[in-house]
């Protein structure tokens, strides 16, 4: 079928036009009844909360690239203690994941909080792919740590105290999706 297709826009310009012209127009359809939206990609995400682990405000900060990482200055000032992947003297302002029931219009809560250690952000902002291949380099970008905002111990990603965080969080919407919200 398509070699026959192939044949006869060759033979006869008119037809290749045809053809065109119909992907184009299913193009043009597509895309006005989207509303000019971007077909099924991501959101794009500028901002993002933080809080602030001193004295457990949350703020917006506008994001861009990887120097956006936790942790990050506050305006309190360093970390009086430590606190998971973090020790004092840190910056104090960790991810706060706020997430709603339905959707980010309603009533928005901070689910968890999450943030790496000094070491690992300056790695993932050096961008030195060789030297987080090291043994060195695997061990900081494992140093991550997730806690629920309303306190508690920090826990590792993997582990059993983690995946409790995040079953409480899904169990907090009965009936209702759970999203993730972020600042405008």
């Amino acid at each position: 079928m398509i070699s026959s297709l192939r044949q006869k826009m060759q033979k006869s310009p008119a037809v290749g036009g045809g053809v065109v012209g119909g992907i184009l127009l299913v193009a043009i359809v597509i895309f006005v009844f989207s509303g000019g939206d971007d077909v099924g990609g991501p959101p794009v995400i500028t901002h993002m909360w933080f809080q602030d682990l001193n004295t457990g405000e949350t703020f917006v900060v506008e994001v861009g690239d990887t120097r956006e990482l936790p942790p990050h200055a506050t305006e309190s000032g360093p970390l009086k203690e430590n606190a998971g992947p973090l020790k004092s003297g840190d910056p104090a302002g960790v991810l706060a994941h706020k997430y709603a029931c339905g959707d980010c219009s309603g009533e928005q809560f901070v689910g968890y909080l999450e943030s790496g250690s000094v070491a690992r952000r300056k790695l993932l902002i050096s961008g030195d792919a060789m030297a987080s291949l090291t043994e060195e380099g695997m061990k900081v970008k494992s140093e991550i740590g997730y806690r629920r905002a309303d306190g508690g111990e920090w826990a590792n990603p993997d582990s059993p105290e983690a995946l409790k965080i995040f079953d409480e969080l899904k169990s907090k919407c009965k009936g209702s999706k759970l999203v993730e919200c972020y600042p405008h």
